[in-house]
C-alpha cells in the first residue's frame, strides 16, 4: 500500500513541476511570430519514458516466456507518450496554427476566430475556429498566459 502512495505522490510532484516550468519558460518570438513550443522539461520526460518503455518492450518481445499482452502493454504507453507531446503553435498577423500529428498543420485566421476559452482548473486554453477547427495549448507548452491574452487580443474577443 506504501508504494502506491508513494508512485501517486512522486507523479503528482513530477506533473506539479512540468506545469510549473512550462509556465516559468517564455514563447519565442522570431520576426512577428509568437511560437508556443512544448516546455524542454516536458519533451525531456516525456522522452525519457518513451525509451525507457520501448526498451521494456523490445525486452519482453525478445523473452518468449513473457506473455505477447506484456509487451503490448508497453508499446501502448509508448503510443500514449507520443500523443501527450505538446504540438507546437504559432501566433502571427495572418492567424493562429498549430502543428498536428504527423506534422500536417491546422490553421484559423484572425478573423475566423469564434471562441478562445481557457480552462482554469486544468490550464488548458481551446481556441475554435468558425469552420469547427479546434487547436489546443495544453498546460505543458510554455507562457499559457501570454498565449490566452494574445489569441483574444488578436482575434479581438472579449
Amino acid at each position: 500500500m506504501s508504494a502506491s502512495w508513494l508512485a501517486h505522490g512522486l507523479g503528482s510532484a513530477l506533473i506539479g513541476w512540468l506545469w510549473r516550468n512550462a509556465r516559468a519558460s517564455r514563447a519565442t518570438v522570431s520576426g512577428e511570430e509568437l511560437i508556443f513550443h512544448g516546455s524542454r522539461a516536458t519533451h525531456w520526460v516525456l522522452g525519457l519514458c518513451s525509451l525507457v518503455l520501448l526498451r521494456l518492450a523490445t525486452l519482453f518481445m525478445l523473452n518468449p516466456s513473457a506473455p505477447a499482452w506484456v509487451s503490448g502493454f508497453f508499446l501502448a504507453l509508448v503510443v500514449l507518450a507520443y500523443l501527450g507531446w505538446p504540438r507546437t503553435i504559432i501566433l502571427d498577423s495572418e492567424g493562429i496554427s498549430q502543428r498536428s500529428y504527423f506534422g500536417a498543420w491546422k490553421r484559423i485566421p484572425w478573423r475566423s476566430v469564434v471562441g478562445v476559452v481557457n480552462r482554469k482548473r486544468n490550464s488548458v486554453t481551446f481556441v475554435r475556429g468558425s469552420d469547427g477547427t479546434r487547436l489546443v495549448l495544453s498546460p505543458y507548452q510554455v507562457d499559457q498566459d501570454r498565449f490566452h491574452a494574445e489569441a483574444l487580443s488578436r482575434s479581438g474577443r472579449p
